[in-house]
């Protein structure tokens, strides 16, 4: 085979030839991706040249024209996502803060408790 394979225009793995042998004379090729199961070859192609050329020709998948309302709204919706990014930031600093005085005041209420369990105890020697 002369032709290099090219990868599958699907997912970019690396493409494998594969051979069956349905009669004695015939052998059928096929080329395809394995992890994306595409495939291209079988009876009526005459040959391993044949398919390697099918395949390497196949066109890759366009990438649609994105129409100028639909930009704008991308535009809008990142910027929202920016926007909301920031707030989570801000919302999980403010919850650090929050836990921090709530330990801070677990600390605080643990002391107070201990002091005047001491107390409790010298007074009722």
């Amino acid at each position: 085979m002369s032709e290099e394979l090219k990868p599958c225009p699907f997912c970019g793995s690396e493409a494998h030839i594969s051979k069956n042998y349905p009669h004695p004379d015939v052998t059928i090729y096929r080329i395809g991706c394995p992890t994306c199961l595409c495939y291209l070859g079988g009876e009526g192609i005459a040959g391993l040249g044949e398919v390697t050329s099918r395949w390497n020709a196949r066109a890759q998948p366009s990438v649609p024209e994105v129409s100028p309302v639909t930009a704008q709204k991308m535009a809008e919706l990142e910027a929202e996502n920016k926007r909301l990014t920031g707030l989570n930031a801000e919302w999980r600093e403010q919850a650090v803060g929050s836990l921090d005085l709530a330990k801070d005041f677990q600390t605080q209420r643990n002391e107070a408790i201990s002091e005047r369990d001491a107390l409790k105890a010298k007074l009722e020697k």
